[in-house]
Formats: structure tokens, C-alpha cells, sequence
């Protein structure tokens, strides 16, 4: 009987074990091709990284906060083809629209659907778009932020 109990304390552990990692494993962790390919374009892939995370960490938690982080002070919405410019602080009005999509919290981290430009950078077939601003005349400094959302 205390052998049964062990056991089944132990797989159950085990399954704890097993869920933690699950979680750890849905952190996007960017290929070396695409560093490379960010490096070359002069993007913080870093940065691009942590980004990819935080959008992926809010639509998975539905909080909007990872979001809001990682936002430009203004924001591009595009909605059913009309565009307006927000403050990043009014996207709350936004969160029931990005997270009722469950295949955007899937795309969000598939390189495959990232768009690359020259100055920005395409998530989900561009539903996000993140940009690096120079912060000085040389540009040894930026910051890099979503600065669109195009909505489902």
C-alpha cells in the first residue's frame, strides 16, 4: 500500500515536472538562420526576441500587459481596412479582437510567417509589425517596439 502511494506521488510529481516544462517550452527561441538574417539587417535580434515572447505570453495569459510593454507610445491599428493611430495605453480597447484568434497565438512564433523589411519586421504575416527607432544622430542607440497591429 505505501508502495502504491509512493508510486503514485511520484508520477504525479512527475507530471508536475513535465507541465513546467511544457510551459518552458513555449518560449520562442529564435533559429540561428534568423539571428544571423537580423544581425545582417542590423536588428537587436535580442531584443526581436524578447518582443516575439512577450506577444506570445499575452495572448497565451490573456493579458494585455507584455503587449503595452513592447508598444511604441503610439500605436497603428488596423481594422476592417480603416487605420487610426492610438496611444498605446487605449489598445485595452483592442484585447478582446487579438485574443479571440487562437491560430495567431501559434503564429506569433513561426518564422516561417515572419515578414522582414528593411526597417521593420512582420509577425503572424504581419498582425505586428516592430520597428527600431535611432535614439541618437549615430544610431549606436534604438529602441526597438511594435508600432502596428493589424487586427483579425
Amino acid at each position: 500500500m505505501r508502495c502504491s502511494i509512493l508510486v503514485i506521488g511520484l508520477a504525479l510529481g512527475m507530471t508536475q515536472i513535465a507541465s513546467a516544462q511544457n510551459v518552458e517550452r513555449q518560449n520562442y527561441v529564435m533559429s540561428a538562420s534568423m539571428h544571423q538574417e537580423l544581425d545582417r539587417r542590423e536588428f537587436n535580434s535580442g531584443r526581436i526576441e524578447q518582443i516575439v515572447n512577450g506577444i506570445s505570453q499575452a495572448l497565451n495569459g490573456k493579458s494585455l500587459a507584455p503587449i503595452l510593454d513592447a508598444s511604441s507610445p503610439q500605436v497603428r491599428i488596423t481594422q476592417n481596412g480603416v487605420n487610426k493611430v492610438v496611444k498605446k495605453e487605449q489598445l485595452a480597447r483592442y484585447k478582446d479582437l487579438l485574443f479571440k484568434n487562437p491560430a495567431l497565438r501559434s503564429a506569433i512564433a513561426d518564422e516561417s510567417q515572419f515578414i522582414l523589411k528593411s526597417d521593420s519586421i512582420g509577425l503572424a504575416r504581419g498582425t505586428f509589425w516592430i520597428n527600431e527607432q535611432c535614439l541618437n544622430v549615430a544610431c549606436d542607440q534604438k529602441k526597438t517596439s511594435i508600432i502596428t497591429i493589424n487586427l483579425p
